[in-house]
């Protein structure tokens, strides 16, 4: 089995019109700038975001302690009705039958 060297090299993929090769580099290159300056932006964006974000809760007072699902009421406690649970049986495989 006999590879071709022209699939392999990177001048295989350019055409051989020179004004037709230096238009699809220029092209690329502009690509590749542009997404390099999407991703840039897009970045300063995400940071920005996170800033004000920031500010934002610094900024503003907060109205008293957060309850909710992690934290305990006023005095501590949790309030709710509980039952409770036997621990499930562990489950055991029965023995090979060998013979």
């Amino acid at each position: 089995m006999r590879i071709a060297f022209s699939t392999l090299h990177p001048n295989a993929l350019l055409p051989r019109n020179s004004l037709l090769r230096a238009l699809l580099l220029a092209v690329g290159t502009l690509i590749l700038f542009g997404l390099l300056a999407f991703g840039l932006i897009a970045g300063l964006a995400l940071l920005a975001c996170g800033a004000v974000t920031l500010l934002v809760r610094k900024l503003l007072p907060r109205n008293g302690a957060r309850t909710g699902a992690r934290g305990a009421g006023a005095g501590g406690v949790i309030e709710g009705e509980f039952r409770v649970v036997d621990p499930a049986p562990s489950p055991s495989l029965p023995r090979a039958k060998i013979g």
